[in-house]
């Protein structure tokens, strides 16, 4: 059997000069596969967040057009019971004065000086009301400018609901004009 014993300078003869990775190969090696990660992820990041504010604008609108149908419904009742247009049910509003409805306990009540309160939601129920359920980031202002545009028979209802959002506070507004129509 031959053996036989290979030196220094034939161990070196074998290898080439570009049989390993560099260290500036490995580097952009790396930096190429965190871009592939990161990209996504950061896409991902910002898709949730988009997400949650969309379903914050998405509820103060359907917050707004329930206070906006609310008093639309007291006006009717009030035509229907021969009583005024705007009184007596929505004097707590009537004079400009931010107010509350809950729908729930069908209420309007004025809002204290230091603003209307946050809305809450009814776990039973699901339904946001000021009675019952933990307190979410909600708050509903309507105000009801009687005589508008100096006409008797005309008011203008503006209903604000205001949020908390991610970097400010975020508020929606929904105005509607209404008519003494009898």
């Amino acid at each position: 059997m031959k053996t036989t014993i290979m030196s220094q300078k034939n161990i070196r003869k074998g290898c080439s000069a570009r049989s390993g990775l560099t260290i500036v190969e490995t580097l952009v090696a790396i930096t190429i596969l965190v871009s592939a990660v990161t990209g996504p992820l950061v896409i991902y990041s910002n898709s949730i967040t988009n997400a949650r504010i969309a379903q914050d604008r998405t509820i103060a609108v359907y917050l707004a057009q329930e206070g906006l149908e609310f008093i639309m419904y007291r006006v009717t009742s009030n035509f229907n019971d021969g009583t005024d247009w705007l009184v007596p049910d929505l004097n707590p509003c009537a004079d400009g004065t931010p107010c509350e409805i809950d729908a729930l306990l069908d209420s309007i009540v004025s809002c204290p000086s230091a603003g209307c309160s946050l809305l809450r939601l009814d776990p039973v129920s699901n339904l946001f009301n000021y009675s019952s359920g933990p307190t979410t980031i909600y708050r509903r202002d309507i105000t009801i400018q009687p005589s508008f545009g100096g006409n008797p028979g005309n008011a203008l209802v503006a209903v604000t609901v205001s949020w908390q959002g991610p970097e400010k506070v975020e508020s929606f507004t929904l105005q509607q004009h209404l008519f003494r129509w009898r």
